[in-house]
């Protein structure tokens, strides 16, 4: 069985604007190669957007949440 990869796309808009486009994919490309290395075959990786406001109900922030079933980093 291979690596299973969920996304649960919940945020209306996923347009970014940030000065540095480049480096936002670089760290997600990152997340997810990392991901992939450290999760066994039956695993299961997921990439979530949740549908998340600011204090003043105004939607000027995307949460982006990688997670995995890998083993996960030591508490040093």
């Amino acid at each position: 069985m291979n690596v299973q990869v969920v996304q649960e796309l919940k945020a209306t808009h996923h347009i970014v604007r940030i000065a540095n486009r480049n480096y936002l994919q670089q760290v997600l490309v990152q997340l997810l190669r990392n991901a992939v290395k450290f999760t066994p075959k039956t695993g299961v990786i997921s990439i979530r957007t949740p549908d998340s406001r600011m204090s003043d109900g105004s939607r000027q922030a995307i949460t982006i949440k990688v997670s995995d079933t890998g083993v996960g980093m030591t508490t040093k």
